[in-house]
Order: structure tokens, then sequence, then C-alpha cells
């Protein structure tokens, strides 16, 4: 069984009610992967609107975090879990014009290294994982109906949690 749930990763609320219903619906949640991000801005700096230049870092390192905080109690209280982060390699190689990415990235990584040092004790293993190139898109453009063409970034990510299996992941 699958289930897709629309949420922002930003707020705290939104992801607890997501994972809530996840677990609700499909048991307790085993595994996590983390791929909430935003394309970021391609641009000088010094130049960009610097709203959106943190927006992108709070969707991926935020984002995170909220998802980890909201899972992991379950996981230490079951003995077992795993989490998986997408990195990227703007992670450890600056990649101008996407410095807000490389960033949030680099935070990403160097939150996978202390969750997994903290979490293997309790049986939870902590990954940041490079998957390379992909074929689409981390961010949908939304088109309003009635609002002129209008569009706007989605700042919400499809979740991946997944439901107790027979053989560990």
């Amino acid at each position: 069984m699958r289930i897709a749930l629309p949420v922002d990763v930003t707020v705290a609320a939104a992801v607890g009610a997501a994972v809530s219903e996840t677990a609700s619906k499909l048991g307790p949640v085993t595994l996590l992967v983390n791929d909430a991000g935003t394309p970021g801005l391609a641009g000088l700096d010094w130049q960009v609107d610097p709203d959106e230049w943190f927006e992108c870092v709070e969707v991926i390192v935020r984002g995170a975090f909220l998802l980890c905080r909201a899972v992991v109690p379950g996981m230490i209280a079951r003995g077992s879990g795993r989490i998986i982060n997408i990195a990227s390699i703007t992670g450890i190689r600056a990649r101008p014009p996407i410095t807000a990415t490389s960033v949030a990235k680099t935070a990403l990584i160097r939150l996978s290294e202390s969750l997994a040092l903290q979490l293997s004790e309790h049986g939870i293993h902590v990954f940041a994982i490079h998957p390379g190139g992909r074929a689409y898109s981390v961010v949908r453009i939304l088109r309003f109906p009635n609002s002129g063409g209008a569009v706007r970034r989605a700042r919400t990510c499809r979740i991946a949690l997944r439901a107790p299996c027979e053989r560990p992941v």
C-alpha cells in the first residue's frame, strides 16, 4: 500500500501530522527518505533575493531535521530504523551559482553524520547519499486557476515513509 501526502516540510506541526497519518495507515515508520528541496537560486550571491536563498536552505535542512525529529523517537522505541538523506555533489564541492543548495546539502551531510553517531547505539542507521543526476525536477511548479497564469514554487515534498517489512532494509 502507498499513500501520498503533500506537506510543507518547514512546518513542524504539518510534518508531525503527516508522519502520524502515515503511521496510522501503514504502521510504524521504519524507513525515512528525505528528498525535499527547491532548486535554489542561480545567480551571484550578492545579487540574489536573500529570502529565496534562505528558503532553499530551510526546505532542505529544516525539512530533514523536522522529519527526523518526528520519526526518530518511534525508531528508538523499536530499536531499529533507517534514515536516508538525499545529498548532492554540491554538498562536497562548491557549485556557483547555486550556493544556497550547496550550503544546504553540506549541512544535510553534517546532520546525517551527527545523527548516525547519535543513533547507532539504538540500532538506527543514517545515510547521506548522492544519487547522481536525476531526470526530474525536485520542485513542482504550481499553476493556480484564475490567477492570471501566476506560478509559485511548491514548498511540499513527497514523503517516502515505509511501513514495516518482513526483511530489513
